[in-house]
């Protein structure tokens, strides 16, 4: 008999901005292998969401945990390796004057054996080993998605968070993403997509 592991719990959430109340004792569980989406309008609390999941805003009230552990007690090295947010606005993910450098950062701070062959890895994956001395944030749009997705799960996070993959993506664009996600089935293994559409 398989035991499934949650991987990712939200227990009662509440979170608010002065009077706004952006999440409202919200509930879930991830659980080992599983992908989820997140679905709703711009405004849902989606982002918010997310990003209590990465412990990059904490509730006002409940518990979010990973692995069984509350994100306010793990490290924050322990917790970069665990779980990864590929943000909606992808250029927030460039603070390198190169996407190899942008890809290779965490890997190289944290010390991870072979890096610099891991990055080139990570490059040719995503059709970028051409444009690896470029500045992210001066891709297009397509180009800018898939270097953040290498960003993301450059120290291979048990689980990924995706916030809005495939916005503000032209249709044929959208679809290239979409399949490159299809492609990534291999290394992601637990996925959180938030999405309005």
């Amino acid at each position: 008999m398989n035991i499934v592991e949650t991987v990712l719990e939200l227990e009662n959430v509440t979170m608010q901005f002065g009077g706004v109340v952006a999440v409202d004792s919200f509930s879930m569980h991830v659980d080992q292998g599983e992908t989820v989406a997140l679905i709703g309008s711009n405004g849902a609390g989606k982002s918010t969401m997310m990003k209590m999941m990465v412990g990059l805003l904490r509730p006002n009230s409940g518990c979010v945990s990973l692995y069984g552990e509350a994100i306010g007690e793990k490290k924050a090295e322990d917790l970069s390796r665990q779980i990864s947010l590929v943000y909606q606005n992808p250029e927030e993910m460039f603070i390198k004057d190169s996407i190899r450098a942008d890809i290779s950062y965490a890997m190289e701070v944290r010390g991870v054996r072979n890096w610099q062959q891991r990055t080139d890895k990570l490059l040719a994956r995503f059709r970028l080993s051409d444009l690896d001395g470029r500045d992210g944030r001066l891709l297009s749009g397509g180009q800018m998605r898939r270097a953040s997705l290498a960003i993301g799960i450059a120290l291979n996070p048990g689980v990924l968070l995706l916030d809005e993959p495939t916005a503000n993506l032209d249709i044929a664009t959208r679809r290239e993403i979409i399949d490159v996600l299809q492609q990534m089935r291999d290394i992601i293994n637990t996925a959180v997509i938030a999405t309005h559409d």
